[in-house]
């Protein structure tokens, strides 16, 4: 008797079966605490440092590493710490912490544990919903704080049963004399928190598709320009869009103090086959394409161009000037070529322009140009071409493409779904003891428990004679 007593107590002893399997490491709320604060601590160094993702992850080097290599010589430390901590600087990008390795790292985590926590504690959920309901037994009477006996009526012990079905799924057992009953409503409002963690990880999965395959960039367009492409963000690559934008006209509004109040694009819409598209472009009225694509008005400002006259056969070419390069640039049509010897601002005279112009020939000119008096070029002795500048405005668009926008969508349905079925849809279980005319009643709830107290009491006055909490 005693080796068999024997052979049993180890299985009796025997740990539950993990089904967690590789997540059970990471379904801990002490885990969510640690990441909820290392997500706190790196979103505040986010927002507290200026944030410059267009000048880093670019061919060039990138903000903070130009910063760590005037840190390291400011202090003398050698070359040979320089390789890690540009390492460092690329991994630990405080000044793109949004886009960094670190924080990406904790975003996964998050998820992983938020998947491990749901899964374990769902497990536990179901479990309980295939338990036998409990019998509402003397002892387990004195745990409700809701439970009220009643003295029914001959004619209430027929009607226990048809009230008791009215709040939800009903069962039966009978042990001597004595009847229980149990009811229950409102399983699918234990499932609400996980309907909204849900919606966070069809966010998470949205986000992941708009970061790998979304595209953002920017498009400047001058007045009477038009291009299908625009140039991408953190790369040199141009992506055509699958239409043209004309620019038709930059409308800017000023206050009377002369500080600007609006501004505004009239653009032009060309798609093949399909009538063009005229389209006004405002700050936080974007325009979206069926493309998919997106356009913002986000910036606008003026540019210098050349108008240059051929005084032998009166054509007129334009350039646009950068007055920033030393390059020499190419006159759209022709073979000349202009170079910017300087670019000061005269006294007396205002902004001056000292211009070098190369013929094929290898005849060159050189204009002085007063951008306060444009014709001031008509003097210049020996003259081929005569240049006059100008000013032409253009729009600052930004564009973005997010083929995971749809799924956000999705993840904002089921969010508020999994709010109403969490705030809406209480769970209750109602349990009951006849013994004669002598009916007990109770009840649990995973929320608002003073109404399920007030139906308790209800039932108990619509049954028997009076009711009395016990």
């Amino acid at each position: 008797m005693s080796e068999k007593t024997d052979k049993k107590t180890p299985a009796k002893n025997k740990p539950a079966k993990n089904r967690m399997g590789l997540l059970q490491p990471f379904a801990s709320l002490k885990l969510t605490v640690w990441l909820l604060l290392l997500f706190t601590i790196l979103c505040l160094i986010g927002v507290l440092l200026p944030q410059r993702p267009y000048m880093i992850w670019t061919p060039s080097i990138s903000y903070f590493e130009q910063l760590a290599i005037e840190f390291f010589e400011a202090r003398q430390m050698g070359e040979a710490h320089m390789p890690i901590a540009l390492r460092l600087a690329n991994y630990i990008n405080p000044y793109d912490m949004f886009r960094s390795i670190p924080f990406l790292v904790v975003i996964v985590l998050m998820l992983i544990n938020l998947i491990a926590c749901s899964i374990d504690r769902l497990q536990k959920l179901l479990k309980s919903f295939k338990a036998p309901m409990l019998r509402l037994d003397s002892t387990r009477e004195k745990s409700f704080r809701n439970a009220v006996t009643v003295k029914l009526p001959s004619a209430g012990i027929d009607q226990v049963e048809n009230k008791l079905s009215h709040m939800g799924r009903l069962e039966r057992s009978q042990e001597g004399d004595i009847t229980y009953y149990s009811s229950e409503r409102g399983r699918i409002g234990r499932f609400g928190v996980y309907i909204i963690h849900l919606s966070v990880l069809v966010l998470a999965v949205g986000a992941m598709i708009g970061v790998l395959y979304g595209k953002r960039g920017i498009l400047n367009l001058y007045e009477g320009e038009s291009s299908s492409k625009f140039g991408l963000f953190y790369s040199r690559q141009r992506l055509d869009m699958g239409f043209k934008v004309t620019c038709d006209e930059v409308e800017v509004t000023r206050y009377a103090s002369g500080e600007v109040e609006d501004y505004l694009s009239f653009l032009t819409i060309q798609r093949p086959g399909v009538q063009p598209e005229k389209i006004k472009l405002e700050v936080n009225r974007p325009y979206k394409s069926p493309e998919g694509f997106t356009l913002y008005q986000s910036d606008y400002g003026t540019a210098m161009i050349l108008r240059i006259q051929d005084l032998e056969s009166g054509r007129i070419h334009q350039a646009r000037l950068d007055v920033e390069s030393k390059d020499s640039i190419s006159v759209p049509g022709t073979d000349m070529k202009v170079i910017i010897e300087s670019f000061q601002d005269d006294r007396m005279y205002g902004p001056r322009l000292e211009l070098r112009i190369l013929h094929p020939d290898g005849f060159v000119e050189k204009p002085l140009l007063l951008l306060n008096y444009p014709a001031h070029d008509e003097k210049r002795p020996n003259a081929r071409t005569k240049v006059t500048p100008a000013i032409i405005e253009y729009t600052g668009l930004q564009v973005g493409y997010d083929p995971g926008v749809w799924v956000v969508y999705v993840s904002f349905v089921l969010f508020m779904i999994g709010l109403c079925v969490a705030f809406f849809m209480p769970h209750r279980r109602l349990y009951a003891r006849l013994e004669g005319k002598r009916l007990v009643l109770a009840g649990v709830t995973n929320k608002y428990s003073d109404s399920l107290e007030e139906k308790i009491k209800k039932i108990a006055r619509e049954l028997g004679e009076a009711g009395r909490k016990k």
